[in-house]
This record gives structure tokens, sequence and C-alpha cells, in this order.
């Protein structure tokens, strides 16, 4: 059994999304994709995309909760990142508060991350 994992999947077109998805099945394969819930409006192609694997018996979804504060605060435990503002600017977005956890956490340079983090 293969896997193929597709990370971000509202960076990619419809028409790529559903031409892995009308062929998988013609393989012993697993497909795991993940998308930004924030980033899926009401008109993108990938909602869609969505509703139609839903209805299938093949799939299933999982929502990840975002991080609690204690996780970010563990999460940045040695390094110098203000956990209680991580989290407020990163809303707990797992992806972004990890990699904003490698970021210098300093007043002065805060904007600039901020930016970036979102």
């Amino acid at each position: 059994m293969r896997v193929l994992v597709v990370e971000d999947e509202q960076l990619l077109t419809d028409a790529v999304l559903r031409f892995v998805l009308r062929r998988i099945h013609r393989t012993r394969s697993f497909v795991v994709g993940t998308a930004r819930d924030d980033e899926i409006g009401t008109t993108h192609p990938l909602r869609a995309l969505l509703g139609d694997v839903a209805r299938t018996n093949d799939a299933r979804s999982l929502r990840l909760p975002p991080l609690s504060l204690t996780v970010v605060a563990e999460l940045v435990a040695e390094r110098p990142v203000d956990p209680v503002w991580l989290h407020r600017i990163t809303d707990g977005n797992r992806s972004s508060s990890s990699r904003c956890s490698t970021m210098p956490g300093s007043r002065a340079c805060q904007p600039a991350v901020e930016s970036t983090c979102r």
C-alpha cells in the first residue's frame, strides 16, 4: 500500500485534486489531505470538492482543534518567545505556532514576526 500526503490542498487547483481522486481507486493507495479552514471560503473551489468527497463511503474528515495556550507554552518552553503572544497571533494554528516559535520573540521584532505568522 502507498500513502499520498497532499498538504495545503487549498493551494492546489480543483483540476489537480479531482485528477488524483478519480484515479486513486485504481491503486492500492491511501490519500491524506490537509487544508486550512480559514483559507477556504464559501466560493473556494475546494469547498465543492470536499462536499463531493464527503458523500462517498471511502472518505473521512477529521477536524483538528487549535493548540491550547498550554501546548503553545510547552512548544516554546526553551525559546525566548512569549507563549501568550504567540498563541494570540497564531490563534493556536499548529503550523504557524510551530514555525513562529523558532523566531525571536522580543518586543522589537514582534510586528515583523506577526506579519510572517499570519
